[in-house]
């Protein structure tokens, strides 16, 4: 039997037996995989359905709301800088500059409108502004739609589906107020253009004829008493060796679109038939831009002012320059301004001749444009207070020097000085609770004072 291969054969019946016993035990193993696999299968079709289900609705509430801002971007109210393709990128840039305002309640926002309108109202009456509430329809599947995952979403859309819309009376058709903005902004831009050419004709047949000579005018009148007045302090000889002069300085520009007043006066002063253009702009837009400045400045005051007010004020041909005086002291080569920490280092006369001298000479350079025959006439209340006697006496020379009838009063001056000429002096004497003042007179011819009697006074 060994001869004839029984063992082998018994070793192969073994692994046959072996190789069925594994086989069953596969087959039950695909079995039990195979319910698992239907189980997963079910399940899977069932989750599938309901992605589906989301999906459908995910879509329809995408064209939800696609329409709504399909809807609201055709009004009007809004455009885009950019060339967007879809509505998603239109939308991405709106949340972008606006995202700030959309989470604000919308009552609080209707209410803001409502108190603008009533601000406004006066300005709006001529356009019938008329506010009233749109709905967007709702879709049939949000009305057929129950469950209760997507109510959440569909009342959110629904939150939003109605809007207060405003409409205006323009040009015979209701339209919304961005439209309105949009042709008074236009017509505007079209007015200023006109105006601007008018503007600059009326600039030029102001500032160049009519205004502009009388400002040449003044302008070179004023430059000749400035001189006067210096060459009056420049030659006066003065016994304390301090010397003033004076200047009119022209001021710059208060911005680069102005012109800095001796540029402006430079231009002015031309014939104006010989300006180049861009002159001619130059000085338009100068006083163009002082009025707008000025015009500002009025509506931000309290004070009740008009625009002629304004004109005057910008034409003040005196506002364009400033004065400095200076002062020089016998040795000094050099000429120093006169500011507030030079003059507090003076001695109180020197303070007085340089409160008086410019004075006194600035009002006698005045006088010179007066009548042949005119009197010139000062007055002083208190004269010379604090002043000591040979500064006053310094003082009075000035006085006498440049020619003046003068009326002063004061509590302890006589005017009795050797550089006194001649003087009526007249004492206000009222005795003790009467009920009348006398009057005792003086005469000073120069060297001494003598009492007056009734008859001679």
């Amino acid at each position: 039997m060994e001869q004839e291969g029984l063992l082998d054969i018994q070793k192969e019946i073994e692994e046959v037996r072996n190789k069925i016993q594994r086989l069953n035990e596969m087959i039950g193993s695909k079995r039990e995989e195979r319910s698992a696999s239907k189980r997963d299968l079910h399940h899977a079709k069932q989750e599938l359905s309901s992605i589906e289900e989301r999906l459908v609705f995910w879509e329809q509430l995408k064209t939800a709301w696609n329409d709504s801002f399909e809807v609201e971007y055709k009004r009007g109210f809004y455009t885009f800088d950019l060339d967007y393709s879809n509505n998603e990128e239109k939308a991405k840039a709106v949340i972008n500059e606006f995202g700030h305002s959309l989470n604000q309640d919308t009552s609080q926002l209707i209410a803001r409108l409502s108190r603008v309108r009533n601000d406004q109202q006066d300005y709006l009456m001529r356009y019938s502004p008329l506010q009233r509430t749109i709905h967007t329809d709702i879709p049939d599947w949000m009305t057929d739609n129950s469950t209760s995952f997507y109510q959440s979403y569909i009342d959110k859309w629904k939150s939003v589906r109605s809007r207060d819309l405003i409409e205006m009376t323009h040009t015979e058709k209701k339209v919304s107020p961005f439209k309105v903005e949009a042709d008074l902004n236009q017509e505007r831009d079209r007015q200023k253009v006109f105006l601007d050419d008018q503007d600059k004709q009326l600039y030029e047949e102001i500032l160049f004829h009519s205004v502009g000579n009388k400002l040449r005018a003044r302008i070179g009148r004023a430059e000749h008493w400035v001189e006067e007045m210096k060459n009056l302090m420049d030659s006066r000889n003065d016994s304390s060796g301090l010397h003033f002069s004076i200047k009119w300085k022209p001021r710059t520009a208060d911005t680069e679109e102005e012109l800095d007043t001796k540029d402006l006066v430079a231009l002015l002063r031309q014939n104006p038939r010989l300006l180049k253009d861009e002159d001619i702009d130059s000085v338009t837009t100068h006083f163009r831009k002082k009025i707008d400045r000025a015009k500002a400045m009025m509506d931000d005051s309290t004070e009740m002012q008009t625009l002629l007010q304004v004109l005057k004020q910008v034409l003040d041909y005196r506002h364009w320059f400033s004065f400095e005086l200076s002062f020089q002291r016998t040795g000094d080569e050099r000429k120093r301004p006169l500011t507030d920490n030079q003059f507090n280092k003076f001695s109180g006369g020197e303070k007085a001749r340089a409160m008086y001298i410019p004075l006194f000479i600035a009002t006698y350079s005045r006088y010179l444009e007066a009548g042949e025959h005119a009197p010139y006439i000062i007055s002083l209340d208190e004269a010379f207070a604090g002043v000591d006697d040979q500064n006053i006496a310094d003082l009075f020379e000035v006085v006498e020097e440049l020619g003046f009838n003068y009326i002063m009063n004061s509590q302890a001056l006589w005017g009795d000085y050797e550089t006194v000429s001649e003087l009526a002096i007249s004492e206000l004497f009222r005795p003790q609770n009467a009920d009348h003042v006398a009057v005792i007179r003086y005469n000073w011819d120069g060297k001494k004072r003598t009492l007056l009697t009734n008859e001679e006074g």
